[in-house]
């Protein structure tokens, strides 16, 4: 599993609202 691919997973399990939803997160 890649970092991001990580962020991303992590961002869905929370109750964020997410203004960009088709974009990969970049930390």
């Amino acid at each position: 599993m890649k970092y991001g691919e990580k962020a991303i997973k992590e961002a869905t399990l929370e109750p964020w609202d997410n203004p960009f939803p088709d974009r990969d997160y970049t930390i």
